[in-house]
């Protein structure tokens, strides 16, 4: 900013810069292995991290060393199926894929795996988006009961593609 204000055709540049920090150098280190951040993280060799679920608890319980937040990101993990010619034939039409969508039980896995972390996502929009659209959306795979695991038996079972066999 120091050389930009300067060289700069900027007609109005007030003093507000005149006391501003100038930095050198800035150093951004990354390191690939996620157990090593961990472990730099841990040591204070880290200013900043995004922390993986499973340590999360151990940096809130330090709480003078270290302050966790929690930011709303537009992230979602996806759990992909194979859908072409050589994958799943479950897949391969809508059906099965609906079918599939209502049995994956989201909750368990957003509590269990992501350690509660995160929010069951049934579109690629969180639902704290702008344009997230609750009436335009079919919210499979959270709350599941007993009618959604008959509604996924039934799609597979009217589909000639499928074979469906009660255990």
């Amino acid at each position: 900013m120091r050389e930009h204000t300067q060289d700069s055709n900027v007609q109005v540049m007030d003093d507000a810069w005149g006391d501003a920090p100038y930095f050198e150098n800035y150093q951004f280190d990354v390191e690939s292995e996620q157990s090593t951040r961990v472990e730099r993280f841990r040591a204070g060799e880290a200013d900043r991290m995004a922390l993986p679920t499973d340590v999360i608890q151990e940096f809130e319980e330090a709480v003078d060393q270290v302050r966790v937040e929690d930011q709303q990101d537009p992230y979602i993990s996806f759990q992909f199926f194979n859908q072409r010619a050589n994958g799943s034939i479950l897949c391969r039409e809508r059906d099965g894929r609906e079918a599939i969508a209502r049995v994956i039980d989201k909750d368990t896995i957003t509590q269990d795996i992501q350690r509660g972390r995160t929010e069951p996502a049934v579109t690629h929009q969180p639902t704290w988006s702008q344009w997230y659209d609750e009436s335009a959306v079919d919210a499979y795979g959270t709350g599941i009961t007993e009618d959604d695991i008959v509604t996924a038996r039934d799609l597979l079972r009217d589909n000639e593609n499928f074979t469906v066999e009660e255990v």
